[in-house]
């Protein structure tokens, strides 16, 4: 899916430049979610945007910290809220 794939790009280079994700409160909180992720036995996922809500999608985009909404995809993050 190019959206999921563009987001996991966005992603990625946002990881560059810190420990964790910005829709994150800081890098305990990402490294819980990693740590469920792993006792789920999902397949792995390296980028959270794939268990993030609609709601959660649509206040991070407002407040500049979604991953998604870099990727001009604001107005379809807003719509699905």
């Amino acid at each position: 899916m190019k959206i999921l794939d563009d987001a996991c790009e966005n992603y990625l280079k946002m990881m560059d430049n810190t420990d964790h994700p910005d829709c994150f409160d800081n890098k305990r909180q990402f490294e819980g979610w990693q740590a469920m992720e792993s006792i789920a036995h999902t397949k792995p996922r390296a980028l959270p945007c794939r268990d993030c809500t609609p709601e959660y999608q649509s206040q991070m985009a407002a407040e500049s910290r979604c991953a998604n909404a870099r990727l001009k995809n604001i107005e379809r993050i807003m719509q699905k809220a």
